[in-house]
């Protein structure tokens, strides 16, 4: 009997969450994932690459304190200056953020919180980038949200996958895949 009373309030309970994803608008294809491409035809032979014994250096992560300066001394652009357009799943993921001396990583998702959508921060020294929890995209101008709702950050695209600008403390930030 009460095996059948807990089946009845899990079966009830999830007819009425159901419920209320259908009438609040919850469309789940939105967050359906793309299909997955195939992998390669390996049988040809090995793809053309580096020498195995020669590492490979990311241009971006060989000299960090270089980009951090670049970062420093480039002025963010002007609202819309950036002509590459991004949408808001473009920006979805782990990124690498360098501003000042400060090195570390920003997560960006489409979970909605207070000023835009969930961000969080790791391994950054800077109160400042510690305190990112929010995200939003008006434009073409991505901004960096504090617990406080105040801006952190305003960035532009440069390409879909590097983003420069400015700290409200005026250091220069980049954000990068």
């Amino acid at each position: 009997m009460v095996l059948r009373m807990r089946k009845f309030i899990c079966v009830s309970a999830s007819a009425i969450i159901l419920s209320a994803c259908a009438g609040s608008g919850f469309a789940p294809e939105r967050f359906r994932t793309p299909e997955a491409t195939p992998p390669p035809d390996l049988s040809a032979g090995p793809a053309a690459g580096p020498p195995l014994d020669e590492p490979v250096r990311d241009p971006l992560t060989a000299n960090p304190e270089q980009n951090v300066a670049a970062a420093d001394n480039q002025a963010a652009p002007g609202a819309g200056a950036s002509d590459v357009d991004i949408g808001r799943t473009d920006l979805l993921g782990g990124w690498k953020v360098a501003a000042g001396s400060d090195s570390c990583e920003l997560f960006m998702s489409l979970t909605g919180w207070a000023g835009g959508y969930r961000a969080t921060t790791k391994g950054c020294a800077s109160a400042v980038l510690t305190g990112v929890q929010a995200w939003n995209l008006n434009d073409r101008e991505i901004v960096l949200i504090s617990g406080g709702g105040e801006t952190v950050a305003r960035l532009y695209a440069t390409t879909k996958t590097r983003f420069n600008g400015q700290t409200q403390d005026g250091i220069g930030i980049t954000v990068f895949r």
